[in-house]
């Protein structure tokens, strides 16, 4: 099993919210995407919050891609790289060292994988259902 570093979102655009809302981590662009595709269920996730801190753990259950409509336009960002989560929540964060600017990525560091542990000691944060579909609206024309 691998772990895995996910960032939710830069500041002004943190999506960590959503992502323990809906039992998920999403990510957009090609190589964001790419990476995504290799995270397969029973990996362990990271959620890091810019390179100094941990906000929660996650095992992942369901890895798909690019089939939610609601994450192709979130926020105004494509971000339809997406796996299923349960995620652990630290009450408070983590600090963390050997952490790079990136949006997901691969890690073996012993100290990441040794708070990723820890974490997955709390209580898993129960999802609730995802939104539906957006209703597109068209204008009559008379």
């Amino acid at each position: 099993m691998a772990t895995w570093i996910v960032s939710a979102g830069a500041e002004g655009r943190d999506y960590t919210e959503y992502f323990y809302r809906f039992g998920m981590a999403f990510v957009g662009g090609d190589s964001q995407r790419a990476a995504m595709a290799k995270v397969a269920p029973g990996d362990t996730i990271l959620l890091k919050r810019g390179i100094t801190e941990f906000l929660a753990a996650g095992t992942v259950v369901k890895r798909a891609n690019g089939d939610k409509e609601w994450l192709s336009d979130f926020d105004g960002w494509d971000l339809g790289g997406y796996c299923y989560v349960e995620w652990h929540v630290a009450e408070q964060p983590q600090p963390a060292t050997g952490l790079r600017i990136g949006t997901i990525y691969q890690t073996t560091r012993s100290e990441h994988i040794a708070v990723g542990c820890a974490l997955l000691a709390a209580s898993v944060r129960s999802p609730e259902t995802e939104p539906t579909p957006t209703i597109r609206w068209t204008t009559p024309r008379f």
